[in-house]
C-alpha cells in the first residue's frame, strides 16, 4: 500500500479507507444520481491522494537508473517435461490464495451489509445507511490496518538489520 513505510502513514491510510468505505456505504440512501455522484467523488478523491503520496514517494527515492543504462540479463527458460506440470512458485500461489480471500471478503462484506442494514431497518434507525456506513468503516480499519502494521514492522526490523536503507 501506498504511504505505509511508517505507522502513522499505515494509520493514515487506515483513516482513508475507513472514511471512503463508510462514505460509500452511507451513499446508499441517497437518490441513484447524487449517490452516483458521491462515490465518483470519492474515487476521484482516493486516486488524488494516492497519485500525491507516490508522488512523495518518488521524490524522497533515490534515482534509479535509466532502462539503456542498465544489462539486460536473459535466464535460461525452458518449458515443462511432457506430463509433468509446471511448478508453482510462492507469489502464485500466493497470488490466487489472495484473489481468492478478496472474493471471499467481498462477498462476505456485502452479505453482511444486507444483514446489519436489515436489522436497523427493522430496528427503527433513523439513519440506516449512516450507521451501516460507520459500522464498515470501522469494520475495514480492523481488516486493513493490522497487515499494514506488520508490513511497517518487518520493514522496520528489515531496516535495523541492515538489509535496507532506514525509513524515513
Amino acid at each position: 500500500m501506498v504511504g505505509t513505510k511508517t505507522y502513522a502513514g499505515a494509520f493514515s491510510a487506515a483513516a482513508i479507507h475507513a472514511v471512503s468505505t463508510g462514505t460509500w456505504v452511507a451513499a446508499g440512501a441517497l437518490s441513484p444520481g447524487k449517490r452516483r455522484a458521491l462515490r465518483a467523488g470519492v474515487l476521484l478523491a482516493d486516486m488524488a491522494i494516492a497519485a500525491t503520496q507516490l508522488a512523495r514517494e518518488r521524490k524522497s527515492a533515490p534515482a534509479e537508473p535509466r532502462l539503456l543504462e542498465t544489462p539486460i540479463l536473459l535466464k535460461d527458460v525452458t518449458a515443462p517435461e511432457p506430463g509433468k506440470p509446471a511448478d508453482r512458485t510462492l507469489s502464485q500461489k500466493t497470488a490466487v490464495v489472495s484473489m481468492v480471500l478478496s472474493g471471499g471478503l467481498a462477498i462476505g462484506g456485502r452479505q453482511l451489509q444486507k444483514r446489519w442494514l436489515a436489522r436497523l431497518t427493522r430496528a427503527g434507525h433513523p439513519h440506516p445507511h449512516r450507521a451501516l456506513g460507520i459500522r464498515m468503516g470501522l469494520l475495514s480499519v480492523a481488516l486493513a490496518l493490522p497487515s499494514d502494521l506488520l508490513e511497517v514492522a518487518e520493514a522496520r526490523r528489515a531496516a535495523r538489520a541492515g538489509d535496507t536503507p532506514p525509513l524515513g
